[in-house]
């Protein structure tokens, strides 16, 4: 189950709660556990990417800008998304954010999505972050 991680930045509800465990989080980045759709029970068909997983990068990304702005952040832009293997994604993850900068009310990072073996599954470039209060 996610636990104490939601309630404060992260209000998200229990089918949005993907990230099972924070491994890490400082200066330079962040590390976790994270599950995708089917361990939240999202169905359907024809999914190309996996939405609930790359929300948790988001989560974890706001996370680590709140470490590094000090205050609740809100995900607003994103550069580029990779995808490595396409389709919902079975089992836990690990997520690395890499942070790049943050300053004056605005972050900036990528996020990793790797599996067990270390494969990549996924990337978000240019996760930009910003301040809400």
């Amino acid at each position: 189950r996610p636990g104490p991680l939601y309630g404060g930045c992260l209000f998200h509800g229990e089918r949005f709660q993907v990230i099972r465990a924070l491994d890490g989080i400082g200066e330079a980045g962040a590390a976790g556990t994270l599950v995708g759709m089917p361990a939240v029970g999202w169905r359907g068909d024809g999914w190309q990417v996996d939405p609930a997983l790359l929300d948790g990068g988001l989560q974890l990304a706001v996370l680590w800008s709140e470490r590094r702005l000090g205050g609740d952040t809100l995900p607003t832009g994103l550069d580029a998304l990779h995808v490595y293997r396409p389709g919902p994604i079975d089992g836990e993850v690990r997520a690395l954010v890499h942070g790049q900068d943050a300053a004056s009310g605005r972050a900036r990072c990528d996020v990793t999505f790797v599996d067990a073996d270390g494969e990549p599954l996924a990337e978000l470039r240019g996760v930009e972050t910003h301040l809400w209060r």
